[in-house]
């Protein structure tokens, strides 16, 4: 008979008694029984733990959903690019304000010249 170093213990001795190649035997059937206990809990917490969702109606659902939320980020991003123009703007008129001060064009605010700037609900001329 031919052993691998592979195999368990109780394959490569051979002993008058018997017993202790069974005692081996069914330590290994033990541990494997174990280890695959183990695995199968694993996959059963895991499986558990999934939501349940019906396979027809949820992505209907969700991609309706998702429609709706692109369509208000689209929105917001319209909005968002309209303050930035106003911001654009607010800011070449305050970069003209400060080039016209600087030149000693305008001594006074309240020059005639002067442009008109509202921030945060002040005019301030």
């Amino acid at each position: 008979m031919s052993q691998f170093p592979w195999q368990p213990a109780y394959g490569r001795y051979s002993s008058s008694e018997g017993d202790e190649q069974i005692e081996a035997l069914q330590t290994d059937v033990m541990r494997f029984m174990a280890i695959i206990g183990l695995c199968l809990m694993a996959i059963f917490s895991i499986v558990q733990s999934m939501p349940y969702q019906s396979a027809d109606e949820t992505p209907k659902e969700e991609l309706h959903k998702l429609q709706a939320d692109i369509a208000s980020m689209h929105d917001e991003i319209k909005q968002l690019d309209k303050v930035i123009q106003q911001k654009k703007q607010l800011n070449q008129q305050l970069t003209q304000l400060e080039k016209a001060l600087n030149k000693g064009l305008l001594t006074d605010v309240t020059h005639p010249n002067a442009i008109s700037i509202k921030i945060l609900g002040y005019e301030n001329t």
